[in-house]
């Protein structure tokens, strides 16, 4: 189990690097697109795992290592911190939100998909 929090870590890293380094002109922003792909991805890994012989697997590959090394909410912290050091307040509101109701609304949006 181990491993596969290992390899779906390292792939999950990798592509949000690929996307921050492709998107860079767009931070913040980046991490609440990051953070919403990465909520509907877990929804649709947790509907399809539902019941599955394999869902123990597939969700600590998908779930744990993907997901978990591609979210992040460290990221979403400094991001928000730097908006407030540029008295950038409102837009600072705006990110919280997009943030968490994006990402909160992409898991049921993930599980509805495949129910």
């Amino acid at each position: 189990m181990m491993l596969l929090v290992a390899v779906g870590g390292a792939l999950g890293s990798l592509v949000r690097y690929i996307l921050s380094s492709s998107l860079s002109n767009f931070s913040p922003w980046v991490t609440v697109l990051v953070n919403v792909l990465g909520g509907f991805t877990i929804g649709l890994l947790y509907k399809y795992t539902e019941g599955s012989s394999i869902s123990e697997q597939i969700r600590t590959l998908g779930v744990i290592g993907f997901c978990g090394g591609f979210t992040t909410f460290s990221t979403f912290g400094i991001d928000f911190v730097n908006l407030l050091r540029q008295d950038q307040l409102g837009l600072g509101m705006l990110y919280i939100l997009f943030s968490v109701v994006g990402t909160i609304c992409a898991v049921f949006l993930g599980i509805r998909i495949l129910s």
